[in-house]
């Protein structure tokens, strides 16, 4: 869950930082973002670029010396900036959801208040969906840790009973 609160003293959000979720051991293969609560802000939504390989593109297209404004406008990828590739964003509604892999990397774009004199809000809940054929450790796989939950299942003659609890 993501709140994000603007009020008259504080009317802009700067946007968030460039990531993907998680860590590699994680294995999030997507996410779906779900936008249930939004008042008096402006228009935003996530945005998305991904790692391209800028010098790939420049050696296999032809072009003439020099000129590579073709490439960056339709590839949008700067000829002496990084590696990124901006691939845009989408508009975020009240009610709707948003799925998409976890291979992009995304951040929430600026906005603020619509009215700068009443209060305004985003609210999000954010679902990591999980590579279906990695097995991950769940409670399910786990047995109970605490020694109430056990030691009637193991009887008083166990030597576990004498664990310390």
């Amino acid at each position: 869950m993501a709140k994000i609160h603007l009020t008259p003293e504080t009317p802009t959000y700067d946007g968030g930082l460039w990531h993907v979720e998680g860590q590699l051991n994680e294995n999030i293969c997507a996410m779906a973002l779900f936008y249930y609560d939004r008042d008096n802000i402006t228009e935003s939504g996530p945005s998305f670029r991904t790692h391209a390989g800028r010098d790939n593109l420049i050696d296999r297209l032809s072009y003439s010396q020099g000129d590579r404004h073709g490439i960056e406008a339709i590839f949008a990828i700067k000829a002496d900036g990084g590696m990124m590739q901006d691939l845009g964003s989408v508009m975020t509604q009240e009610v709707r959801a948003l799925f998409f892999p976890n291979i992009y990397q995304h951040r929430v774009e600026p906005f603020e208040l619509a009215d700068k004199t009443h209060l305004g809000r985003r609210k999000i809940a954010a679902l990591f969906l999980v590579g279906p054929v990695i097995p991950m450790i769940s409670t399910g796989n786990v047995p109970p840790q605490q020694k109430h939950r056990w030691k009637d299942e193991l009887g008083e003659s166990e030597p576990l009973n004498y664990l310390p609890g």
